[in-house]
């Protein structure tokens, strides 16, 4: 199920992460919290920082 990252497009306050099947579904989910014609959406994607083998990703705790 996709997940999106919404907030207030004028303010940019977060409204926050919701997982739906469809933008419509998403709308329904929104609506619950704020006006969804005041917001910006944004599908967040699954991104790999470790590429290379000994590679480590930045946002990981460092070892020890």
């Amino acid at each position: 199920m996709p997940t999106y990252l919404v907030r207030i497009i004028e303010t940019r306050d977060l409204v926050g992460v919701f997982s739906a099947d469809n933008i419509h579904q998403l709308i329904i989910i929104v609506d619950e919290c704020t006006e969804p014609d005041e917001c910006e959406y944004t599908r967040m994607t699954r991104r790999h920082h470790a590429d290379k083998p000994g590679d480590t990703d930045p946002h990981s705790d460092p070892p020890g």
